[in-house]
């Protein structure tokens, strides 16, 4: 049965994404269509309709508008479905013939960037694991971030390594060759929900992963790092790759780390004690991170999480920490100015990974600057304060301005929403930006003037000029006047209670007007990229400083949990002794209301 080209070229696309809903952009919408319309439908409660295919047939469709896709993304991604975005790669208005269409990623759980799928203070992360002679390699990226983490596992009790690793990151995916152990997989599919994504184990080659990780040209850790987290990481680039169409810039440094850096705790430990959620209700409240997190961003809201469940080992750089809570604790005013800060403070982690995917906004890029114009009030409060890991903090932490004149002297206070319908740059930033922008002020106004004057000289009071995308400028004049309509004015359109005409000079400066818009939003667009290069270009820089901001705040949080609750400093050593005199759990203290909790003392040596 033959069917429509634009059908054609749809078969042809989704004959590639078997396993994913596709989402066809026609126009201002992302369509739908047969069984994908019909599982989105329900997915999504939107109505189904149906399309003519061409041959006499009607596909199922439905769609959902393109400025609101992300969400419904998130929903379906939260649904368990795998997601092809295709995007139309030309101006319907220039090109001959079928739009050029193609599929510019694929969102699965792993590798969702924006959206309500992503929890604000939780990293989400894909892993790749790769197994060998008994032991395992793991890869965790979370490309909201950029973060990239490799190790291999332990020898010894290696179904407990695993378990523990990955309870410590959570994934949202894992990529495997299908060696999985499936008492693993059912943890995973219901402590997590956990996607599994079965690829060949070719993808694993050694190889192929060297050169995975050659292209990528990221910076590598000092660690020392075996042959199967390297395999993982190589299968790991290559999935996200062909996701993501080649646009992996996001990853730039490989931390590489081993199991005796952290302290190990197995996954019956760290569900047991509650670091993170408690047990009853699966939840941050009643668990130690909930009880101590004060953080004031994103990611420090994240880092915290993310040392809670990996405690160090060094006592030096243990000590390091303490040393930073125990200034910031003392420093109070200090403290409370660098709470305030960081409240102000937008996730520039993940609106970095925006501004690379080109999903981020003009309204975004001026969250990015008045986050920027925050580092130097950071770095006033830093130059108050002595300890090393603070004055080391301080050092490290570019200010950044280059960046945010950049967006300061380009955007206008405040932007339109969408990119390419103008009112983004701001007014002294570009000469024929403004040329053109007075082009279209003085057509507006004379619109204004010819209305006022057609209504004195034709006497028809209630005349007006208005504008509509299918018709442009039109001289509208209600039926009780159709015989004061002069004879120059040619019908347009007829309307139930008016007709609406245009004159010659009305369609002279519809010309004007238009083409001077046209001009002015396509100008103000290229700006627009341009300046997105220019900050792409110190991406890496933003997310150094994005990282010594979440630090601080950790340290911060740290803080004001210590001088809120009266904590004191431990005393750490490499002794097998421990003293703690009048201690109290701060989870049980922080949700007794009425009741007082007794301290207690504990004392054991390794003998005891």
């Amino acid at each position: 049965m033959a069917v429509s080209p634009m059908m054609q070229q749809y078969f042809t696309i989704k004959r590639e994404y078997p396993d994913c809903i596709l989402l066809f952009r026609l126009g201002d919408f992302y369509e739908m269509f047969y069984d994908d319309a019909v599982t989105a439908s329900q997915a999504l409660e939107l109505v189904l309709t149906g399309k003519d295919c061409g041959g006499g047939e009607r596909a199922p469709m439905c769609g959902v508008p393109y400025h609101a896709v992300e969400s419904y993304i998130s929903k379906l991604i939260t649904k368990g479905y795998r997601v092809a975005v295709c995007e139309q790669l030309e101006d319907p208005s220039q090109s001959k013939g079928i739009v050029k269409r193609d599929v510019v990623r694929v969102v699965t759980p792993g590798t969702v960037t924006e959206g309500a799928f992503l929890a604000a203070d939780k990293n989400n992360y894909i892993c790749s694991l790769y197994y060998e002679n008994g032991r395992y390699g793991a890869a965790y990226a979370d490309i909201s971030t950029g973060a990239l983490y490799a190790t291999d596992l332990p020898t010894e009790d290696v179904k407990s390594a695993l378990l523990s690793s990955l309870t410590s990151y959570a994934p949202s995916e894992i990529i495997t060759d299908g060696s999985l152990d499936e008492e693993v997989l059912a943890y995973l599919k219901d402590r997590f929900g956990t996607l599994i994504t079965q690829v060949d184990k070719s993808e694993f080659d050694y190889d192929k992963a060297e050169k995975e990780i050659a292209s990528l040209t990221a910076d590598e850790d000092d660690a020392e790092h075996g042959p199967l987290c390297l395999r993982a990481v190589g299968a790991l680039i290559a999935y996200l790759r062909r996701t993501q169409k080649d646009t992996v810039a996001y990853l730039r440094h490989i931390h590489f780390y081993s199991d005796t850096k952290y302290l190990s705790m197995d996954a019956f430990t760290k569900r047991s004690l509650e670091l993170t959620e408690s047990i009853a209700n699966r939840d941050k409240r009643g668990s130690l991170l909930g009880a101590i997190d004060s953080t004031g961003s994103a990611p420090g809201a994240r880092l915290l999480r993310k040392w809670v469940l990996n405690p160090l080992l060094d006592v030096e750089a243990i000590s390091a920490r303490q040393d930073a809570v125990e200034e910031l604790k003392n420093a109070t005013v200090v403290r409370k100015e660098l709470y305030r800060l960081f409240r102000s403070v937008i996730d520039m982690e993940r609106m970095t990974t925006r501004i690379i995917y080109n999903t981020a906004g003009a309204g975004d890029l001026k969250l990015l600057e008045g986050t920027l114009r925050v580092i130097p009030e950071v770095k006033a409060q830093l130059a108050q304060l002595h300890c090393g890991t603070l004055r080391a903090l301080d050092e490290s932490l570019e200010t950044l301005s280059d960046v945010a004149d950049s967006i300061g002297n380009t955007i206008m206070e405040n932007p339109a929403g969408t990119l390419k319908d103008g009112n983004l740059i701001r007014n002294g930033a570009n000469e024929v930006v403004d040329e053109l922008r007075l082009m279209v002020l003085d057509g507006k106004a004379w619109l204004a003037k010819i209305e006022q004057l057609e209504k004195e000289r034709t006497g028809i009071r209630t005349l007006k000029v208005g504008y509509n995308k299918v018709f442009g400028y039109y001289i509208e004049v209600s039926k009780s006047f159709a015989g004061s309509v002069p004879s120059n004015y040619i019908r347009r359109q007829t309307l139930a209670n008016s007709e609406r005409y245009v004159t010659d000079e009305l369609k002279d400066m519809e010309s004007r007007i238009l083409s001077a818009k046209e001009r002015l939003f396509a100008l103000e667009y290229e700006i627009f990229q341009k300046l997105r290069e220019v900050i792409l270009q110190s991406a890496e820089r933003i997310k150094k400083a994005a990282a010594v901001l979440a630090e601080l705040d950790v340290y911060t949080s740290f803080a004001t949990t210590a001088a809120d609750l009266q904590m004191v400093r431990p005393l750490v050593d490499d002794s097998d002794g421990l003293s703690i005199t009048e201690g109290r759990h701060i989870v049980v203290e922080k949700h007794l209301k009425k009741t007082y909790f007794v301290p207690n003392d504990c004392r054991f040596d390794g003998e005891s």
